[in-house]
């Protein structure tokens, strides 16, 4: 990217974020946050679903070893 357009693009984020009011600034802030909010309870709700579905393993396993 050139000097040029970097600051042109520079200057067409300035004019739009002047544009927007405080309001809307923080709700477009809020909404990306709710999402990076959601995707991440997404992912320990995975990563606790897997850690416990191996801990139920784990503990069937021992709980054989017991009967025999």
């Amino acid at each position: 990217m050139s000097a040029l357009s970097h600051h042109q693009g520079s200057v067409n984020r300035s004019i739009e974020m002047y544009d927007l009011k405080p309001v809307d600034v923080l709700l477009e802030r809020f909404t990306a946050w709710k999402a990076i909010v959601r995707q991440l309870t997404a992912w320990f709700e995975d990563v606790f679903y897997t850690i416990q579905d191996q801990s139920c393993i784990v503990a069937d396993h021992h709980a054989d070893l017991d009967h025999t």
